[in-house]
């Protein structure tokens, strides 16, 4: 049962990526219920992909460091000595235990079940009463790539991994007048999601749904008609829209930095997409939404998502979402909430299975192109 389930799902995403641009239909349920298929993709995208895990600003002075995953894979970021951003495996290389937990600032990171301690790159500085002749060199914790793209931290478990600028540099280009990479972090948040991180992906990638689902709180900001289609790139999707004038609201001197290399026209373009295969974000005169699915199961993820801006408030300083020119601080939770009802929605559907898709919205072609990436990665282990 399971094999056919994964065999159709397979055929379904490359029958998705198959489909032309003038008239194209979605992906199966089984897509999002296939448990042989979401293994294969925790080994194929999330052991091999490069993986956005936070912004900069986390790990401002050295030893600053956070814990997280990609997929199943525990990770230890960390700002070095030298200043640079590292990353390596959160597994101890004599019995796979986790060696750090959280967030913090750590000089040493000492494994809680037989005390071998590491220092800020990973190298073994302590086994407790190993014998003569035992070489430390070769037990370090094990590194892997990090790249930081406009403030953001990416990092891949696969050495072989080609670098992510070169096929960033067309969506850089586009954004980089909005110097994101400046943007401060006001709020980081965590949420379980009851649905498959393809399905919150997806839901993240298009802005046919914002006029039903965030009537109230999306829709009168981001007037539909004035929606684009912006050129996509190898694993990327974006779309813009002009903000109404209710969502342009004059910048506070007191908190606010403004960016003079804008024009009024981009001062009013907000970009909408993300960067395959799990990192979405906003990007806005002011400010910027991110958010990662984090697979913890083929039903279930964890959303991490992040608001971010021209401001300059004081590290530690809790931010007023009351205030005009953070309006995200408040419209997030309630866009999250509107969202996670629709998202779970379509689990439940998916896993009834019952149900053919019917052809996409051109609103929706960025669910094409993430097909299409789907397909590509995942073709040399789907067999």
């Amino acid at each position: 049962m399971e094999r056919q389930q994964h065999l159709r799902a397979v055929g379904s995403i490359a029958d998705m990526a198959a489909q032309g641009e003038a008239a194209f239909a979605g992906m199966a349920g089984d897509v999002y219920t296939s448990e042989s298929l979401f293994q294969l993709e925790l080994n194929t995208l999330f052991k091999r992909e490069w993986i956005c895990v936070g912004r900069t600003d986390e790990v401002p002075s050295p030893g600053d460091y956070f814990t997280t995953e990609m997929g199943l894979v525990p990770v230890i970021v960390i700002r070095r000595d030298s200043g640079e951003i590292g990353a390596m495996l959160n597994v101890c290389s004599h019995r796979l235990s986790q060696v750090a937990a959280g967030s913090g600032n750590a000089k040493r990171f000492a494994c809680p079940y037989h005390g071998w301690v590491y220092d800020r790159n990973g190298s073994l500085v302590q086994a407790t009463n190993m014998p003569p002749g035992f070489d430390a060199s070769r037990c370090g914790l094990k590194p892997i790539k990090v790249e930081c793209w406009n403030g953001f931290i990416y990092v891949n478990a696969d050495p072989a991994a080609a670098p992510l600028a070169p096929r960033l540099e067309p969506l850089g280009s586009l954004i980089a007048p909005y110097h994101v990479e400046r943007m401060q972090t006001l709020h980081k948040g965590h949420e379980i999601w009851n649905a498959n991180w393809k399905i919150v992906c997806e839901n993240f990638l298009e802005s046919y749904h914002i006029d039903m689902v965030h009537a109230k709180t999306l829709a009168p900001l981001v007037p539909h008609e004035t929606l684009k289609m912006v050129p996509d790139g190898p694993g990327f999707a974006f779309h813009t829209f002009r903000w109404a004038d209710a969502a342009m609201v004059d910048l506070d001197p007191s908190i606010g930095v403004e960016n003079d290399s804008l024009n009024e026209e981009q001062r009013r373009t907000v970009y909408v997409g993300g960067v395959f295969p799990n990192h979405t974000f906003t990007v806005a005169y002011d400010q910027i939404v991110w958010m990662r699915g984090q697979p913890l199961g083929v039903d279930q993820t964890r959303i991490e998502w992040g608001v971010c801006g021209s401001f300059k408030i004081p590290r530690g300083a809790k931010p007023d979402p009351d205030h005009p020119n953070l309006y995200y601080l408040k419209a997030m939770p309630v866009v999250n909430i509107e969202d996670k009802a629709v998202v779970e929605g379509i689990q439940r559907g998916a896993r009834a299975g019952m149900v053919a898709p019917a052809r996409l919205h051109p609103f929706e072609r960025p669910l094409l192109l993430f097909a299409r990436y789907l397909a590509e990665k995942i073709k040399r282990d789907a067999a």
